[in-house]
């Protein structure tokens, strides 16, 4: 598996705040042989001259033309390894066999994709830093249809099934389940692999968190992985959730204002889901 090559791919916009250290932990991997290719969509800040030192390629595209899935396909197209590695920006991988521990189930040839586990750091709103660790458990797992899932802010695949369906760049997000679910309704698997696990900074405004479960919920639809939910299952869901972000908050000492973060996060999270579903698709 070592003689093959790994294509790292990193989606950039003002990531100049974390991206070298990013870099440095793709660099300081066991895996011998990784090209790392950077799709930046015209920063504003250093992003792309601290970069430099560390890129076999960087690829710019413009703002105006960006969606997650033009991003990647473009990244690849430029790209000239057998295996993919698609990771985000404002992450940092926990050690130096990220790589290998994300990649080696796609040796197994009923495994068409893999994600790895994410982790919250200090940074992290606490009830998505607790989304998080219901999200990506500590067991791996062999996810089959109908469950569609996979997740590229931590991801792999091979060069030749991208080849054959490339990421969708029309979706508003979840161009990664899209994915998934086109190889497997044809019987394939996606396999979550928690030893490849990365440190995932993430630290929204509140518009920003409307806006993106908005557009992700927007996409699900748009997909059909999901119908219409209603107002009140929603709301239901994440009221249970917050009521144990909040029963558990004494284990947490690390987080700002997290009584706060609980009933802005889990009211603007309703907010943008209800308005991507229940908005008509063009």
């Amino acid at each position: 598996m070592f003689s093959q090559k790994v294509s790292v791919i990193i989606r950039t916009y003002n990531e100049g705040l974390y991206i070298t250290n990013l870099l440095r932990a793709i660099k300081q991997q066991e895996y011998p042989n990784i090209e790392i290719i950077l799709v930046d969509s015209e920063s504003t800040d250093d992003t792309v001259k601290l970069a430099e030192q560390y890129c076999d390629k960087i690829v710019g595209i413009k703002k105006s033309d960006f969606t997650f899935g033009y991003s990647l396909n473009k990244g690849i197209e430029n790209s000239t390894g057998d295996f993919l590695v698609l990771v985000s920006a404002h992450t940092e991988p926990c050690d130096n066999t990220w790589i290998t521990n994300l990649i080696s189930p796609l040796l197994n040839p009923n495994i068409i994709m893999v994600y790895g586990k994410q982790i919250g750091d200090k940074n992290s709103r606490y009830p998505e830093f607790t989304d998080l660790n219901r999200t990506f458990g500590d067991k791996p797992k062999t996810l089959n249809a109908p469950n569609y899932f996979s997740h590229n802010a931590n991801s792999s695949l091979t060069k030749r099934a991208w080849e054959q369906y490339k990421f969708n760049e029309s979706l508003s997000g979840q161009e990664d389940i899209d994915w998934a679910k086109h190889w497997m309704k044809q019987g394939f698997s996606v396999y979550y692999e928690p030893k490849a696990s990365i440190v995932h900074s993430h630290h929204e405004t509140w518009k920003q968190i409307r806006h993106r479960f908005h557009r992700e919920s927007k996409a699900m639809k748009t997909i059909g992985v999901t119908k219409d939910l209603s107002a009140i299952k929603l709301i239901i869901s994440e009221i249970k959730r917050a009521t144990n972000d909040l029963k558990n908050l004494k284990k947490q000492q690390t987080f700002t204002a997290p009584i706060k973060d609980v009933l802005f996060y889990r009211s603007n999270k309703i907010i943008g889901t209800m308005s991507g579903m229940l908005q008509r698709n063009k």
